[in-house]
């Protein structure tokens, strides 16, 4: 396993991909720009997205998806 050769630069790298908007906070950008009431609505959207990605992950559903191509 590699080590980190240079850890100052590794945390200002850490910092700046964590500042970068991701695609989920344009979309709600872009919708909250409707109303609050769409905006809202994509946050939520946004968050059941998360969990449900978080919760086939803790089951181990990458290891099916990749033994089995053809379900999904």
């Amino acid at each position: 396993m590699f080590g980190i050769q240079n850890y100052p630069q590794f945390i200002l790298a850490i910092i700046v991909f964590q500042l970068i908007p991701g695609a989920g906070t344009l979309a709600i950008v872009n919708v909250s720009a409707r109303s609050i009431r769409c905006g809202m609505g994509a946050v939520v959207g946004t968050l059941v997205g998360d969990a449900v990605c978080m919760v086939g992950a803790m089951l181990g559903l990458t290891v099916v998806m990749q033994s089995h191509p053809s379900f999904f």
